[in-house]
């Protein structure tokens, strides 16, 4: 995966169990989706765009 080309300025991920995280705590997905209709707090919500690590 060239990650560089894909990463999300001014994303943070700390998700160091998902497929798009690099190891400065960056997104490199290209793109995410955040879900949860409806959703009050932040623990409410969830990056859609999570792909576990092999």
């Amino acid at each position: 995966m060239d990650t560089a080309s894909k990463i999300i300025k001014g994303i943070t991920c700390e998700v160091n169990t998902c497929e798009y995280h690099t190891q400065d705590n960056q997104c490199a997905a290209g793109n995410i989706k955040v879900t949860h209709y409806g959703a009050d707090t932040k623990e409410q919500t969830d990056c859609s765009t999570f792909k576990k690590k092999l």
